[in-house]
């Protein structure tokens, strides 16, 4: 399960460092499309993420950048015995960026 999240958060660096999370303005500067605070609780993302992998959720991860803000929260959710799902919801859209699933006795994607 700790590599499930290896993987994760690595994933979610390469979308930070790609340039997910910020939004070109109308006047050629670079802003995070991210607020302050999300709009999301970690509750209703939690609710979205079972929504589209139902399943009891084993680990939650909150993904915030360098200043705090919180950009996505995943949840590790046990469909079964042999299969884990990784959901990453973007905290202030609602929107599922990510679905991971993998194999809970060897941690491997399938």
């Amino acid at each position: 399960m700790k590599s499930n999240a290896l993987v994760v958060v690595g994933l979610l660096m390469v979308f930070v460092f790609a340039g997910v999370g910020f939004a070109q303005t109308g006047n050629n500067s670079v802003s995070p499309s991210v607020a302050a605070t999300p709009k999301l609780s970690k509750a209703q993302a939690k609710e979205i993420a079972l929504k589209k992998v139902s399943g009891k959720v084993m680990e939650e991860i909150v993904s915030d950048d360098e200043k705090g803000k919180v950009l996505f929260y995943i949840f590790v959710i046990k469909v079964n015995a042999k299969k884990l799902t990784d959901v990453m919801v973007d905290a202030n859209s609602g929107e599922i960026v990510s679905v991971e699933e993998y194999d809970a006795d060897t941690d491997t994607e399938q």
